[in-house]
């Protein structure tokens, strides 16, 4: 995780920034800049301790403490190792016979609300017992639009088995400040489905151990409703940013006493893989990406069509699915290998 570099705080409004007492990062180098300029990252739009669109947001969320928002019991399905992601294509008709699928908002999302998971599963022709999971993660101008109250209640009376909280961005090098709005908006969300209704499961955001140490008090607090949590690494790219998530995951799990379960969203590769299982035992760590929907993308104008290509949409469905379970199950089995040689 992000260290201390200094011992005094480095962000020059600490004192009076209203986020003061749940940043982690205004003793390090990725403090909130004394004033944002239109060439720093994320431009002179983004939430700045000194913008009006900072204080609006703080106001409208009743600070960015976690204590005020309470968790709900609610009933999981059965989740197995890796939860398939379906778009909304009737070409897999037919293919489709695992236990639990996941359906990302941008397949569902229609002008006025969202698409009700019996139609999902009508198009699908999913059977009664087989689960839908609908994950609020796609890009940050789609999910704005999910910031009403009549979308939230659309998304709760969908019925879908299970709703994962939204994945506001937490860029990094912007301002700390938009990670700590983003993080308090994904739980005020994850908060407004329940009230609704909705069986929601929180999305957790973090940057540094202050973050994490926030969320495992939370959990703490809320440990006998909270079974489950989600967490978005699809935009982790560099090896940095990915060892810092991997810290903060370790830390998590062990101050939550190493009982809780994990969905998790992004990781591709087996190297990854294999880290996550080191922070987090097989039995509770569920993965899901989009890979299953690369070889399913229309061919763009001029590119090569290889065998793959051509074969029935749910054909190519089914091998993408067999080869993310085969990677998972290698990466399992190396893992536990390692721990015991």
């Amino acid at each position: 995780m992000h260290g201390v570099d200094s011992l005094f705080a480095v962000c020059e409004q600490h004192v009076e920034c209203p986020a003061a007492s749940v940043c982690g990062l205004a003793y390090t180098e990725h403090a909130c800049r004394a004033h944002q300029h239109p060439s720093d990252p994320g431009g002179e739009h983004v939430l700045h301790p000194r913008s009006n669109a900072f204080n609006d947001w703080f106001r409208a969320l009743g600070g960015l403490d976690f204590e005020d928002v309470g968790a709900r019991p609610l009933t999981l399905p059965t989740l197995g190792a890796y939860i398939p992601q379906i778009d909304n294509h009737r070409g897999l008709r037919g293919s489709l016979d695992g236990s639990v699928y996941a359906v990302r908002v941008r397949s569902v999302l229609r002008s006025k609300g969202v698409m009700r998971a019996a139609e999902v599963r009508e198009r699908h022709e999913l059977r009664a017992d087989q689960q839908l999971i609908l994950l609020l993660f796609d890009r940050d101008e789609l999910l704005e639009r999910l910031w009403t109250t009549d979308m939230v209640m659309s998304i709760a009376l969908a019925r879908y088995d299970v709703v994962i909280a939204p994945s506001y961005s937490g860029w990094m090098p912007r301002p700390p400040v938009e990670s700590l709005v983003n993080a308090k908006r994904s739980l005020a969300y994850y908060a407004a489905l329940n009230e609704a209704g909705a069986n929601a499961v929180p999305r957790m955001l973090w940057q540094a151990e202050h973050d994490v140490d926030r969320w495992a008090d939370w959990v703490l607090s809320n440990l006998s409703a909270v079974r489950l949590v989600a967490i978005d690494l699809q935009t982790y790219r560099s090896a940095s940013d990915w060892a810092m998530q991997m810290e903060g995951l370790t830390r998590f799990d062990e101050r939550t006493g190493r009982h809780l379960s994990y969905l998790v969203n992004g990781p591709t590769t087996r190297p990854r893989i294999e880290e996550l299982h080191d922070a987090v035992t097989a039995e509770r760590l569920h993965l899901t990406n989009a890979t299953t929907q690369w070889g399913l993308r229309p061919l763009r104008s001029g590119q090569r069509s290889p065998l793959l290509d051509i074969r029935p949409r749910g054909s190519r469905f089914v091998m993408q699915v067999a080869g993310q379970e085969a990677m998972l199950a290698e990466a399992v089995a190396a893992t536990r290998l390692a721990a015991t040689g």
